[in-house]
């Protein structure tokens, strides 16, 4: 049923904030039902659990590190937020007030140096700076983190506060993340269905629960705009489990947004989101490309209304971001609980 609920329209795309985060929240709740079958007081473990354990152990800290990445990914999007405000502070009027030409000419410098960094795929000479909004900045920093509502700091496993990298090639932290998840699918096997046998019934959730993770991960990493080219290959899964036929269908759907996106000269994923900012923009750029940046009535009009709508995508972009970055460390933190007290009972019941 879950899944099902994630299969869109016809029109509503895969790579969007929409989708992404409704997939979010299935594996969230995917990952705390199967919380609740793991045996937490047996004494001793038997050799199945004792293996399934010591599996997920090994697993886990490829998801800890693909979530780390992405949240790298996500920060590179927040990243491209401050500049956005500054295009919209230039064009913007207020009181019928003009737009002076130095305005127009800070807004397209801001629009030519950040469209390239918008693209799905990124070819870079060198470094490129990185200005991080202060909400960010400071769930990085730990400044402010006082209080109920503050937000928990990423740190690796073994406690120390982990920042997300930025390289180049073949060692970008989604290439690496799409090795990460092919890995995991590599090793997975199949588990027998028996019926009322609770120890092969818990290797069919915990099957099922790294097949979901691996695709909504891979979604994630393809949408979010990385340094390279990422890609993450469509797997069979049997048809026996029930969520087999849904999960097919957004495998085929999400694959096919991808060709459709190929076809388009788009060699990576991309969000819808910044689709839309991203051809706000370009028109932007058409708009203002006289030389003494004069802009005509008709002109004026059109940038103002492309403001408003530049504005209110932005804003969304914002909210949504935020949530998806919320959604995104509870299920890094529920993995990490989980490895605790999987150490836990492997060091009081293991045989």
């Amino acid at each position: 049923m879950r899944l099902s609920s994630l299969l869109p329209g016809d029109d509503s795309p895969l790579l969007a904030m929409g989708f992404m985060k409704q997939a979010l929240q299935v594996l969230v709740a995917t990952q705390n039902d199967l919380q609740l079958l793991v045996p937490s007081h047996r004494n001793p473990l038997s050799s199945a659990h004792v293996r399934m354990m010591e599996e997920f152990l090994d697993r886990s800290i490829k998801l800890l590190d693909v979530c780390r990445d992405i949240k790298g990914q996500v920060m590179d999007v927040e990243d491209f937020k401050g500049t956005l405000q500054a295009v919209i502070s230039c064009l913007s009027t207020k009181n019928g007030s003009h737009l002076h030409i130095a305005q127009v000419v800070r807004a397209r410098k801001a629009i030519t140096e950040l469209l390239p960094r918008m693209e799905a795929v990124r070819i870079e000479e060198g470094p490129v700076h990185q200005c991080r909004s202060f909400r960010f900045r400071q769930r990085d920093s730990g400044v402010g983190d006082s209080g109920p509502d503050a937000p928990h700091r990423w740190r690796s496993w073994h406690g120390s506060v982990r920042l997300s990298g930025h390289s180049s090639g073949s060692n970008s932290p989604a290439s690496q993340s799409s090795r990460h998840l092919q890995a995991i699918w590599s090793e997975l096997v199949v588990p027998r269905m028996a019926p009322g046998d609770i120890e092969e019934n818990l290797c069919a959730a915990v099957y099922a629960f790294n097949v979901l993770a691996i695709f909504v991960l891979g979604v994630l990493i393809v949408a979010l705009p990385s340094l390279n080219k990422t890609y993450v290959p469509p797997f069979v899964h049997p048809r026996t489990f029930l969520w087999a036929t849904p999960l097919s269908q957004l495998q085929a759907k999400f694959h096919e947004e991808l060709k459709r996106r190929s076809k388009k000269g788009i060699t990576n994923g991309g969000m819808w989101e910044l689709d839309q900012i991203a051809t706000i923009m370009q028109r932007l750029i058409e708009l203002t490309e006289d030389e003494d940046c004069t802009l005509g009535e008709k002109v004026k009009e059109e940038v103002k209304y492309l403001v408003k709508q530049l504005k209110q995508h932005v804003d969304e972009l914002d909210r949504d971001l935020a949530y998806l970055y919320t959604q995104l460390m509870d299920f890094y933190n529920r993995i990490i609980s989980s490895r605790m007290e999987v150490m836990d009972m492997l060091s009081k019941f293991k045989p």
